[in-house]
């Protein structure tokens, strides 16, 4: 059985570890699927932290923002919804 060497932990294993890829040479990704899986779960891990904390930071800025310019919102929302409505 065909064995491939993951660049992330750098363990030899079997091709079918590894996703595909066709824009690369071997047809499969550098990293095999539990690397990937990982890294996506840290990093998921961290955008939720920053999300929230852009939220938290930024709430009272983006209530008086809307609260500002409601009606210019209102009228846009309004347009969009001409514009792009199915059915006439």
């Amino acid at each position: 059985m065909k064995k491939k060497k993951c660049k992330k932990c750098n363990k030899m294993k079997v091709i079918t570890e590894f996703s595909k890829n066709s824009a690369r040479a071997s047809g499969l990704q550098e990293w095999c699927k539990q690397c990937h899986k990982d890294n996506y779960q840290t990093h998921r891990a961290t955008r939720l932290i920053n999300v929230n904390i852009y939220y938290h930071t930024h709430k009272k800025y983006w209530q008086q923002y809307y609260q500002d310019h409601k009606d210019k919102l209102n009228e846009y929302g309004k347009q969009y919804y001409q514009d792009h409505k199915k059915g006439d």
